[in-house]
């Protein structure tokens, strides 16, 4: 369980973004790591902080956003219950 909630500036938002895109080991936000982990099915990247899973777009599915990412567009979701985060190729599209 998470100490504190973390404020999710942009700063945040961009820094999880770039270590899901760059598989690097964690992301470290006030002194607490939270790991970049896989998901066992599709082996996207994923992060998951104040019950958000921030995921990378999986490039085999059949979307618009699947298509962007074949292309080489780096896509990550927040995905919270009944709503959805954006961020693509280090810009912040939906909050």
């Amino acid at each position: 369980m998470e100490p504190v909630e973390v404020e999710l500036t942009d700063e945040v938002l961009l820094g999880i973004h770039t270590v899901i895109h760059n598989q690097l080991p964690y992301i470290e936000i006030n002194g607490v790591r939270y790991n970049l982990q896989r998901n066992l099915q599709n082996q996207c990247c994923y992060i998951e902080i104040n019950n958000i899973k921030f995921m990378e777009q999986n490039p085999h599915k059949s979307s618009k956003y699947a298509l962007l990412a074949q292309q080489g567009h780096k896509i990550t979701w927040g995905i919270r219950p009944g709503n959805w985060l954006l961020i693509m190729d280090g810009e912040i599209k939906i909050r």
